[in-house]
Order: C-alpha cells, then sequence, then structure tokens
C-alpha cells in the first residue's frame, strides 16, 4: 500500500522548528510520518495518530540505540535524516517488487539500464543518439550516456553539483554519483555510473511518491550497465 503521509525528507526540508528544544514532538503532522516511518521499519509506534505518546518516544529510542544517535526520544531534523537514510537503504519494497521493469539499450554507446515499464518514450530520440526522454504516471525519466572524456571520477561529478540549487543528499562511491534535490512538490534524482563512460539516469517524480521512487531507485542503481552485451529481447 502506498503511502499518504509527506515523506519524511520533504518533512525535513519544509516544516520550521519551533521551540526551545527545537524538536517537532508537537506538531502533529511531523509526528504522524515519524510514527508511519518507524512503524515500517519495525519499531511500534501503535497508532499512527499525530500524537506523541510513549510508545512514540520509546521507539524512537529503540531506533535511535539501533543507529548509534544521541539517545533523547525526541523528534529533531537529524531523527529525520536519519529515517529518511534507514528508508533509503532498506530493502525494495512490496511496490517494487511487484514493478515489472523493462530494459533500455543505448545503440550509440552500448550500455543498458533497466527501469519500470510504466515509462514510454515521450519524445523523439536525441539527434546525438546519446539516450532517450521517457515519461509515465505523473513522473519523467531520462537516461543518457556520453564518453568520459574528462577523466570524471565520483568525486569530480560532486563538485560540479554542488552549486546546485537545492540538492539536499548527495552520495559518492567507488564507481558513482548521485544526488537528491527538491523543488516545491517534487524530487529530482540522478545517478551516474562512470568509467570510461558516463551513463546516468534522471528521474522527476512527486514528493508524495517519495517512498515508492526510492526503491526503485535502488532496483535501477543495480541494473545500470555500461558496457552491455546488446539489446535485451
Amino acid at each position: 500500500m502506498k503511502k499518504i503521509l509527506l515523506p519524511v525528507l520533504a518533512l525535513l526540508l519544509t516544516v520550521p522548528v519551533f521551540g526551545a528544544e527545537d524538536s517537532y514532538n508537537d506538531n502533529s503532522t511531523v509526528v504522524r510520518a515519524v510514527q508511519q516511518e518507524l512503524n515500517d521499519l519495525g519499531y511500534n509506534c501503535g497508532a499512527i495518530d499525530g500524537e506523541f505518546g510513549s510508545m512514540t518516544g520509546q521507539a524512537i529510542a529503540e531506533f535511535q540505540s539501533a543507529r548509534s544517535i544521541q539517545l533523547d526520544g525526541m523528534i529533531t531534523r537529524d531523527l529525520l535524516a536519519e529515517l529518511w537514510m534507514a528508508e533509503h537503504a532498506g530493502e525494495a519494497s512490496v511496490q517494487t517488487r511487484q514493478t515489472d521493469f523493462l530494459t533500455y539499450y543505448n545503440e550509440r554507446f552500448g550500455y543498458a539500464i533497466s527501469y519500470p515499464s510504466w515509462f514510454v518514450q515521450d519524445r523523439p530520440l536525441p539527434a546525438n543518439g546519446d539516450g532517450i526522454w521517457m515519461s509515465g504516471n505523473g513522473a519523467s525519466l531520462t537516461m543518457s550516456g556520453s564518453f568520459n572524456v574528462m577523466d570524471d571520477t565520483p568525486e569530480s561529478y560532486s563538485r560540479y553539483s554542488s552549486d546546485e540549487s537545492g540538492i539536499t543528499e548527495s552520495h559518492t562511491g567507488e564507481d558513482y554519483y548521485e544526488y537528491y534535490r527538491v523543488d516545491g512538490n517534487t524530487e529530482h534524482y540522478q545517478y551516474t555510473k562512470i568509467d570510461d563512460l558516463c551513463v546516468s539516469f534522471y528521474l522527476e517524480y512527486p514528493l508524495t511518491e517519495h517512498a515508492q521512487y526510492s526503491s526503485i531507485i535502488e532496483e535501477m542503481k543495480k541494473n545500470v550497465v555500461t558496457h552491455a552485451a546488446g539489446p535485451v529481447g
């Protein structure tokens, strides 16, 4: 079942903190979202009612203890960030396991990316043959590739994006760079795998679909192939 609450990431960015303790304990919208996230992660908050009670405080404390972060039982920006990271790093959700994936193969560069089957081509292919534009279910997807003529690394990609307005989370790995950006009610995500090619997919989707797309993104990341054997099917 899709979550109908605002995603934790959106709350982290848009809800102001009031009160001497800089906590969100009295904000029913935030409390409700935290209760949803904690329950989904296996920390029992009881009813998702927006009321900060003893079960919610205990669940927060258990989560904080498990993550080795400050143990105060409070809803703070640090807690919201940890909840988002825990969700982002989790196993694929039921929605993703039930999503059919297709594979796009690029003839010019020879890369391949798997993507949800509801996306369809919505514009002519780029003249340079580097990728494809797609859309579906109120979201958009761009897949593209290029030769790594500048010998870029994940770190250099990170520097290029350092001034991108609104970036809230970014990560570098041994062979990739990724970032999230929020613009109004839309979340933007880009993943680039880097070797002698730079192969990227870029998603725009409603913030309310954050949970589902977090899982979809994890599946897509596992299936970016910079040098594929050939088209599938």
